[in-house]
């Protein structure tokens, strides 16, 4: 680390002050608890300075001198300087199928031709089984009033379930939907998919975190970026062909990300469903992924959604 500084001539300044009278003479004051201050090279080694002061602090001034050539300051986000830009993806529908409006869903998985749906809201959360082509329910286990169930993905034939701000992951039998036990899960549940071997799980954040699926125990975790900075509100996941699928809440965007760096290599905009839904009966955001990797099949939903949609991604032209 004092190598880097030598060999950059870094040179940093910064000024706090502890006394709030001095800081409230016509200065800009930033309460903060850490000020970070990080420096990309040009390798794209990173540099991070922390500065975390004892008590109440007022940060009235920074002031950073960097002496070396096409080096950037990181400010929230990520350096983009060299990031390309994410290609832009489109879709075709395929077909359609009927889906339950009632279904607030918090995740798809497919598995041996059977779809299984995990749903939430207090008092309405379940774990499902569902025909694909009619939507009916074929079994359905439903959680107890506290419980906000999520995403849901099934590895070796147990079905894994998240909870929202339970701090609970469930894991239950895929052929009859018995319990065979819980862990505890320290974030919030969001979405889950799995690698054929580890778990991947979203907390809501921009961070996904990789879990051993027999000890719950985290292995690594990645922060999910593009050109522009991190990509946060990462909902329902699908890890389809080497890369994690992501919903992003309250948009109409699927996030196609690297699950070694978390650099989101593709959008697939959807906007074009969550616009026909809205024509439909209090319809809720795009949220619902499913992948068939014997058919090479894309499926997609929303919560509250009459209809599961097969679609078919394209590129959009230039």
């Amino acid at each position: 680390m004092m190598g880097w500084i030598g060999l950059m001539s870094l040179c940093i300044i910064v000024s706090v002050l502890n006394n709030d009278k001095a800081a409230g003479r016509g200065s800009t004051t930033y309460p903060l608890n850490v000020l970070q201050v990080s420096v990309l090279l040009k390798d794209y080694q990173k540099l991070t300075i922390y500065m975390k002061p004892l008590g109440k602090t007022h940060i009235t001034s920074c002031l950073i001198f960097i002496l070396w050539s096409n080096l950037l300051l990181e400010t929230p986000g990520y350096c983009n300087s060299q990031t390309s830009q994410p290609t832009l993806l489109t879709y075709l529908i395929v077909q359609e199928f009927p889906h339950d409006p009632q279904a607030f869903t918090q995740g798809l998985a497919w598995n041996k031709g059977n779809v299984y749906e995990g749903t939430g809201l207090y008092g309405r959360s379940s774990l499902r089984r569902v025909d694909l082509h009619t939507g009916r329910v074929e079994l359905q286990r439903d959680y107890d009033p506290q419980f906000f169930a999520e995403g849901i993905t099934v590895y070796e034939d147990k079905i894994y379930q998240l909870t929202w701000k339970n701090n609970r992951i469930f894991q239950y039998d895929a052929h009859d939907f018995s319990l065979i036990g819980s862990w505890e899960f320290p974030y919030q549940g969001w979405g889950i998919t799995h690698d054929n071997e580890q778990l991947i799980i979203s907390d809501g954040t921009a961070r996904l975190y990789f879990i051993d699926p027999k000890t719950l125990v985290e292995k690594r975790r990645i922060t999910v970026h593009d050109d522009q900075g991190q990509v946060d509100r990462l909902n329902e996941l699908e890890y389809i062909n080497g890369k994690i699928y992501a919903n992003i809440w309250k948009t109409d965007l699927i996030a196609i990300i690297d699950p070694e760096d978390g650099l989101v290599t593709s959008y697939l905009n959807l906007s074009g469903l969550t616009t026909r839904m809205k024509g439909e009966n209090n319809p809720d955001v795009l949220n619902g992924i499913m992948y068939d990797p014997a058919g090479d099949r894309l499926f997609v939903t929303g919560k509250l959604w009459p209809l599961l949609f097969e679609i078919q991604i394209v590129t959009v032209p230039l």
